[in-house]
């Protein structure tokens, strides 16, 4: 097994999804799994994450770099192991990730309430 693999199988108690849900981070990760090449423009995964204040790393592909803000969680490269590694490390090495302001900005920001002021104001209702 290697380094990275170990990495990934001893933090997976920690529930940090990738571009495809939690339940999955030693097959999908440490195994060379898919998700690295996947499109997808706005998973709702990663936003469903976000609202429970979990920090998701995702690659930098479709939308996902825009769901993903600066204190939300990290951004690597789409297929880069290494980084993916990487980034997993430092985000698991946080000692203080502000769950409750991860969940307050995603739950504000993705909101029902949002997403139909901004609708009414697309169609000048």
């Amino acid at each position: 097994m290697s380094y990275r693999q170990n990495i990934v199988r001893e933090m997976s108690f920690f529930r940090t999804p990738f571009v495809y849900g939690d339940s999955t981070i030693g097959e999908t990760c440490a195994d060379d799994g898919s998700p690295f090449h996947w499109y997808e423009n706005n998973p709702l995964s990663v936003i469903e994450s976000l609202c429970m204040g979990t920090p998701v790393i995702g690659a930098e592909v479709g939308g996902i770099p825009e769901l993903i803000r600066e204190g939300d969680g990290m951004l690597f490269r789409m297929g880069d192991k290494e980084e993916l590694a990487s980034a997993i490390v430092s985000v698991m090495s946080k000692d203080n990730v502000d769950t409750q302001g991860i969940a307050r900005r995603a739950q504000k920001r993705f909101s029902e309430e949002r997403y139909w002021a901004e609708l009414k104001n697309v169609y000048d209702l």
